[in-house]
């Protein structure tokens, strides 16, 4: 599995990434609505952004995927794990694939969905570009990942890759990040919109 996620192909990688988020999602989600009572992780955080403008909605969401998705993400994958696979697969992993799925098999969302197709047209329209997004960010920047856990030469890793990315990626790797910012653009729309129409 490691090989596969931290493949020199960056095709490879972004496929695997997919697969495997969708994957623990599916499986998250499926225990977690057979065994968990519904709405139990429900937090109104979504309702103050119903009382703001959709574009305002929409860029605040952005503005949080980019700082705690795709900046969380790029940082820790500066970082290996004993195993060799970068740090960032482990948070994305964990936010997108257990997290979301607790969160959807739960039906924990502000705006609770009345039936399992309006869940499954509600993932589409969201929930499934956003994990794309972030998956195309973790697996473009997996092969930044050179320094093991404990060392503090991946705040000087990152320092100049925002320098200069062009040196570090490829232009495979720089097109799939930019393609995930982009998902994620969408899918704060999408949410944006969501949230202002159910409040």
């Amino acid at each position: 599995m490691i090989y596969i996620l931290m493949h020199h192909n960056p095709y490879i990688r972004a496929g695997s990434a997919v697969g495997v988020t969708l994957l623990v999602l599916m499986a998250t989600s499926v225990i977690s609505w057979a065994l968990l009572p519904q709405g139990m992780f429900r937090v109104g955080w979504g309702t103050s952004l119903g009382k703001i403008s959709l574009i305002q909605a929409a860029l605040r969401i952005f503005a949080l995927n980019l700082l705690f998705g795709v900046g969380g993400i790029v940082l820790l994958n500066q970082w290996k794990g004993v195993k060799g696979l970068a740090v960032g697969y482990y948070v994305h992993l964990l936010r997108s694939g257990i997290f979301y799925g607790l969160i959807r098999g739960t039906n924990s969302f502000t705006f609770p969905y009345s039936s399992l197709s309006d869940s499954l047209r509600g993932f589409f329209m969201v929930g499934l570009w956003e994990i794309i997004g972030l998956s195309l960010v973790c697996a473009s920047t997996a092969l930044l990942a050179r320094y093991p856990t404990n060392s503090a030469g991946g705040f000087l890793g990152l320092v100049a890759f925002l320098r200069r990315p062009a040196v570090s990626m490829s232009r495979q790797e720089i097109a799939f990040l930019l393609a995930g910012v982009g998902l994620l653009g969408l899918a704060a729309v999408a949410e944006a919109v969501n949230i202002t129409q159910s409040t």
